[in-house]
């Protein structure tokens, strides 16, 4: 049968004029749903609120409403046991998702850079650190030494974190900022670095995405707005999934 999920947010009526078919109004239900957490997720995203009046309504083509579900009902914590076992999934597969969306990333950068040498560290805010979760083109030594970092080390990458904005670093060897990681930079044939922090559209920083040259270079302003998009986006997106898991 096919059902129309029609959403009220903001005194403001956005119709489904496609509609959508399923086997029962259950299934429809489990979908409208997932619809209505990432409605809540586009609201908070923007900065706005919920009121008592914002919903997604389950009908059917003639008009008849089978159910109305209220967007701020969904904000309510379910019993302590079923969201201990949902956190767990969820802490899980945001995870993962992360990872995709890192690699993803990472992918783009080093198109747009033309160079094989790449990380993308995410930000966790339980201990203030850098984390590597995509990465190409290096060994275990640079991977253990940049595995965590702080907003005070020594490197391209806490640099672009600490200010928010891209940090280019044209030739490592003259860099006296480098200094305490010079060595693991030159071994692993790195000359060259640029760092982006990974800020979302509203200025939340997720995270840093560095890439690496093997000769001292400079990437051109039109590289460096193209990676600036590209980890905007991937911010906003890591910042909507995990806004939806924590609904």
């Amino acid at each position: 049968m096919l059902y129309f999920f029609h959403v009220d947010v903001a005194g403001l009526r956005n119709p489904d004029l496609e509609g959508k078919d399923f086997v029962s109004l259950e299934t429809a239900r489990e979908d409208a749903i997932a619809n209505a957490r990432s409605v809540i997720a586009d609201v908070v995203l923007r900065g706005g609120y919920l009121s008592s009046d914002d919903a997604l309504e389950i009908a059917d083509a003639d008009g008849h409403v089978y159910e109305r579900l209220r967007l701020d009902d969904l904000l309510k914590p379910p019993p302590r046991a079923v969201k201990s076992e949902i956190d767990r999934q969820s802490v899980s597969s945001l995870a993962h998702a992360v990872r995709g969306i890192a690699g993803d990333l990472l992918a783009e950068c080093l198109a747009v850079s033309k160079t094989p040498l790449g990380n993308v560290q995410i930000m966790d805010w339980r201990s203030g650190q850098l984390a590597i979760r995509a990465h190409q083109g290096f060994g275990p030594e640079f991977l253990d030494y940049f595995a965590s970092v702080g907003v005070n080390d020594s490197s391209a990458c806490s640099m672009a974190m600490r200010a928010h904005k891209p940090h280019i670093v044209g030739n490592v060897a003259e860099d006296p900022a480098l200094e305490a990681c010079a060595s693991v930079l030159a071994r692993a044939g790195v000359k060259a670095v640029q760092s982006t922090p990974i800020l979302s559209s509203h200025g939340l920083l997720v995270g840093v995405v560095s890439t690496h040259f093997d000769k001292p270079s400079r990437p051109s302003e039109m590289q460096m707005q193209a990676i600036s998009s590209a980890a905007r986006k991937a911010a906003d997106t890591i910042v909507r999934l995990r806004a939806e898991m924590e609904l």
